[in-house]
C-alpha cells in the first residue's frame, strides 16, 4: 500500500518519528511517499506521488491550516479521488478550509490507530 504524506515542514521531525515508530510498525506493507524538501518543481513531483498513492495521510499541525502548499496538495488528492486520512498532531489543531467544502473521500480522525485509542 502506497501512502502519500501531507504535512507542514515545521512538523517534519514529529511526523517522521510517528511514521518510523508507529505507522511502519503497524502496517507491514506500507510504502511512504513524501516530499523530502521544497524545490522549484515540487508541484510536479507531489502530483506524481499523489497519483501513484493508494491514499493520503494528512498530519495536521499547528500552522497547517495557513499553508497554501498544503491546500494545493489536498485539492490535488481530491482531484485524483484519493481517500484522505486526517491525523491531528494536537486535538486543537485546525483543519484547512479546503476540507470544509467536501466530505467525500475524507476520513477525519478515523485514521490508523497510532496511539492505541480512538482520537477526537
Amino acid at each position: 500500500m502506497k501512502v502519500f504524506i501531507i504535512h507542514s515542514g515545521k512538523d517534519r521531525k514529529e511526523v517522521k518519528a510517528i511514521i518510523e515508530n508507529k505507522l511502519k510498525k503497524q502496517l507491514a506493507n506500507i510504502e511512504i511517499l513524501m516530499l523530502n524538501y521544497i524545490f522549484l518543481f515540487w508541484k510536479f513531483v507531489a502530483k506524481k506521488k499523489i497519483k501513484q498513492s493508494d491514499s493520503v495521510l494528512f498530519f495536521v499541525g499547528k500552522t497547517s491550516h495557513e499553508s497554501k502548499n498544503i491546500d494545493w496538495e489536498i485539492k490535488t488528492a481530491l482531484e485524483f479521488k484519493k481517500a484522505i486520512y486526517i491525523f491531528k498532531l494536537n486535538d486543537n489543531n485546525k483543519l484547512n478550509s479546503v476540507l470544509e467544502t467536501t466530505k467525500d473521500n475524507v476520513i477525519i480522525d478515523d485514521v490508523i490507530d497510532l496511539d492505541n485509542k480512538r482520537r477526537g
